[in-house]
């Protein structure tokens, strides 16, 4: 964080998305291991040089950081920002994903299937978010199985491991669906919040990686 830091002043001659996005990025690095301090600081630090590529919402990290925050309000504040699939540039690839993941958090189970959809035919990022989004919506455990195997493939163990652990608290319940345009869902269950169990273990984590620094 502090190289990325230091790297956004040097270049502050030179405006650049990137300048604000590794900021952003950097942020939500700080709040997973549970310093909230500095990832305060990185977030306003990132919206103070933000001159090209904004608005600032459309940087996913700040969505993904109101969901570790459990701050929904903002998460659908954030939501309204960041690119849809057919507006998303290269370098938003976790775009799509971190979308999906409000969706499920806000409740929007109608607008997250019709998303995830689109990437049911594609091998590429957003494809395992897929398929975890449609499990939780659909209650089926297969779809989360399959988003757990294309993780490990692509070697992102960690998200592996959260969709392993969601795939064993998704009830059989039916389907709850909603849309943004009407009244949110009220108390969205917990075993849909792909990040409802990690949040304190990666905080205790940190902690515990802070003190041996």
């Amino acid at each position: 964080r502090r190289s990325s830091d230091l790297a956004a002043t040097a270049n502050a001659e030179l405006p650049c998305q990137f300048n604000w996005r590794s900021l952003a990025k950097c942020a939500l690095a700080c709040a997973h291991v549970g310093d909230e301090q500095e990832a305060h600081r990185l977030e306003e630090r990132a919206e103070d040089i933000l001159l090209v590529g904004g608005p600032l919402g459309r940087e996913p990290a700040l969505l993904r950081l109101a969901l570790l925050r459990g701050d929904l309000d903002t998460a659908e504040r954030r939501l309204l920002q960041v690119p849809i699939p057919d507006e998303a540039w290269p370098w938003d690839v976790d775009a799509p994903g971190a979308r999906l993941d409000a969706l499920i958090a806000l409740g929007a189970y109608e607008q997250a299937e019709e998303e995830a959809e689109r990437f049911l035919d594609t091998e590429g990022y957003a494809t395992p978010f897929a398929l975890r989004t449609l499990g939780i919506v659909r209650r089926e455990p297969a779809q989360i199985d399959a988003a757990t195997a294309r993780f490990e493939a692509m070697g992102l163990d960690w998200y592996a491991e959260e969709t392993r652990d969601l795939r064993q608290r998704v009830s059989a319940t039916p389907k709850r669906r909603a849309s943004l345009s009407t009244e949110r869902a009220t108390s969205p269950d917990p075993s849909d919040l792909p990040s409802s169990r990690w949040r304190s273990e990666e905080r205790r984590v940190g902690k515990e990686c802070r003190s041996r620094w």
